[in-house]
């Protein structure tokens, strides 16, 4: 697959419903993650040789996506941020990056920060961290 820029990637809300639809969030500048990692466990005995340490993986962790936007009270997706923030529910979301054929992360989580950025000279932005629960599913 080439190279493809980040123009076009469109991050979304689920409603939950069956079948479920996705609202887009508008304004993001950008999306980091999912940033999976795996816990790391020392497995080193008396009888490890060589004088070195040895590791086995542990549990997997899907991570967190942080979002940064340019605020807009009145856009439906951020509303919904807001909300899932207050009450602390999960929902899913969906990544789809605009790679040929689309490459899609989908993955439920729950809204753990929201930081507004108020300057005089620029837009009004936001930093969002969405907390994964669970694995990733990538297709």
């Amino acid at each position: 697959m080439p190279s493809f820029k980040g123009v076009g990637t469109i991050l979304a809300r689920g409603d939950g419903a069956s079948p479920e639809v996705f609202t887009p969030i508008a304004k993001i500048i950008s999306v980091g993650g999912p940033d999976e990692s795996k816990d790391e466990l020392d497995d080193t005995t008396l009888d490890s040789t060589g004088g070195y340490k040895e590791f086995v993986s542990g549990l997997k962790d899907g991570g967190s996506l942080a979002l940064a936007l340019n605020f807009n009270p009145a856009d439906a997706g951020q509303l919904a941020l807001e909300t899932d923030y207050a009450a602390g529910t999960k929902q899913n979301y969906k990544l789809t990056w605009p790679s040929s054929p689309p490459k899609i992360v989908t993955v439920l989580a729950e809204v753990f920060a929201m930081n507004r950025n108020t300057e005089a000279a620029s837009l009004v932005t936001a930093d969002v961290t969405l907390r994964i629960s669970g694995a990733p599913v990538f297709s």
